[in-house]
């Protein structure tokens, strides 16, 4: 029987029409599986103060801001064109 196997190209949505989608992943991705982008963002979790140099990781895309709430499965990193979301695989 053969199986349809997506290749990466069906994988591709607009960031209008996506449904968000968190990946989990062994480190951090070099490009979106979602839409090929090579924007990804580390995130920072806590309640920042916000220096020059933070502003400056803000303002090129180097990181994003995850909120205050920190727990273990919180996202690692975010594409900035299509929003998917990167968990780091944990073992248990």
């Amino acid at each position: 029987m053969k199986r349809n196997i997506p290749d990466e190209s069906s994988l591709r949505v607009s960031a209008e029409n996506r449904i968000p989608v968190t990946l989990q992943v062994s480190r951090k991705p070099i490009k979106c599986p979602v839409c090929c982008s090579r924007r990804i963002a580390s995130y920072f979790y806590g309640m920042p103060i916000l220096t020059e140099d933070l502003q400056r990781k803000l303002d090129e895309g180097k990181t994003v801001l995850g909120g205050c709430c920190i727990v273990s499965i919180n996202p690692k990193w975010a594409c900035l064109d299509c929003q998917t979301d990167f968990c780091k695989n944990m073992d248990y």
